[in-house]
């Protein structure tokens, strides 16, 4: 549990910095910044929902408060769709354009004149991270994960003490 808090934490610690950037002049301007903080904020927000071979404990989205349900899906949209996988979302699109003049005095294909023109959507919505409600989403789970964090210490504090001889009993003195 202590790693989804450190990553809800940096995820606190990102919002802070993507304010800071959108406040000074300079950076503002500088729109790669911004994109990579707000993917590091989806990606990271993601983690905390995933499972890893090495990471067996995440969230679940039980722990997300129904108020907050609309805003945790899109969120996972953005991840899964468009920062960390590709997929067909309103986040990402690219559309190629094929131009060809009228073929009124053309005898041989190759001869058509065309021009082609590309254009690529990337979404990145600062905007749904600057609602109230994101950080305070990340403030309520950072409650929760802190509370489970309470809950786990003490079970384990609790078995030690139950069953200290089994655990402890065994063990040889130190030689030194």
């Amino acid at each position: 549990m202590e790693s989804v808090k450190k990553d809800l934490t940096d995820i606190a610690n990102f919002y802070k910095d993507l304010q800071e950037i959108l406040s000074n002049e300079n950076l503002r301007a500088r729109t790669n910044i911004q994109k990579s903080v707000v993917r590091s904020i989806v990606i990271t927000y993601g983690k905390c929902f995933a499972q890893a071979d090495s990471r067996t404990i995440k969230l679940e989205e039980t722990a997300i408060p129904n108020e907050f349900k609309e805003l945790h899906r899109y969120l996972m949209d953005m991840r899964h769709k468009y920062v960390a996988h590709a997929g067909e979302s309103s986040h990402e699109s690219c559309k190629y354009v094929l131009v060809i003049p009228p073929l009124t005095s053309i005898k041989y294909a190759a001869d058509i004149p065309y021009a082609t023109f590309i254009q690529i959507h990337q979404a990145v919505n600062i905007k749904i991270i600057f609602k109230e409600d994101f950080l305070c989403l990340i403030k309520k789970l950072l409650d929760f994960v802190n509370a489970k964090i309470v809950l786990l210490e003490k079970k384990v504090i609790d078995e030690l003490q139950s069953n200290f001889k089994s655990y402890f009993c065994n063990l040889e003195p130190n030689k030194n």
